[in-house]
C-alpha cells in the first residue's frame, strides 16, 4: 500500500469548507439583495450584484448583456468541482436582476434576466437530477410566476429554447 500525496487528503476538506464559506458568504449577500429590491433601493441592489458577478463568476454586466446563458455557463467551467454551484450563483443573480428590471417596468431587460435564469436553472436541473440542487427546484414555478406578467406586457411568449428545456425538466419531473 502507498501512502497518499502529502496534503491530497485535506484537499477536499479544505475544497468543501471553502465551498461551505462561499454558499454562507453568497446567502448573506442574497438577503441584503432581496431587501434592496423589496425596498425599491434598485440602484444599490444592481451595484451589489456586479460586484458578486466580478467576484464569484469573474465576469461583468457587459458580458452578461451580450453573451447567452450557454456562453454564461460555460465561462464557469474552469474548475469542475464547483461548475454547478457557480451556475446556480449566476443564475440566482440573473434572477434578481430580472427582480429588479420588472420592479422598475424595463419589461425587455427583465424577460432576458427572467429566461436566463430560468435556462441555467433548467440546464443544471437536468443535468444533475440529483437531490443536491433539490432545493432550486422551486425557482423554477417562481420564475414561471415572474416571466408571466412580463411575457403579457411585451405581447410575447415563453422563448423557444427555454420552452423547450422547461419541457424536457417537466417530462422528468
Amino acid at each position: 500500500m502507498t501512502d497518499p500525496a502529502p496534503g491530497s487528503l485535506l484537499k477536499p476538506v479544505y475544497q468543501k469548507d471553502y465551498i461551505l464559506f462561499m454558499v454562507e458568504q453568497f446567502g448573506r449577500l442574497l438577503r441584503k439583495l432581496i431587501q434592496y429590491i423589496t425596498e425599491g433601493r434598485f440602484d444599490d441592489a444592481t451595484f451589489e450584484i456586479e460586484q458578486v458577478y466580478r467576484q464569484y463568476l469573474g465576469i461583468n454586466s457587459d458580458l452578461i448583456n451580450r453573451m447567452p446563458y450557454q456562453s454564461l455557463m460555460l465561462l464557469q467551467q474552469a474548475d469542475p468541482e464547483t461548475y454547478h454551484d457557480k451556475c446556480i450563483v449566476l443564475a440566482e443573480l440573473l434572477r434578481l436582476e430580472g427582480d429588479i428590471f420588472s420592479g422598475s417596468g424595463v419589461l425587455r431587460e427583465a424577460l432576458g434576466r427572467y429566461t436566463r435564469s430560468l435556462c441555467v436553472y433548467l440546464t443544471v436541473l437536468l443535468d444533475e437530477p440529483e437531490e443536491r440542487f433539490s432545493e432550486y427546484k422551486e425557482r423554477v414555478p417562481e420564475l414561471e410566476s415572474a416571466l408571466k406578467p412580463v411575457l403579457a406586457g411585451l405581447n410575447e411568449n415563453m422563448p423557444g429554447e427555454c420552452a423547450e428545456l422547461l419541457r424536457q425538466y417537466k417530462e422528468i419531473a
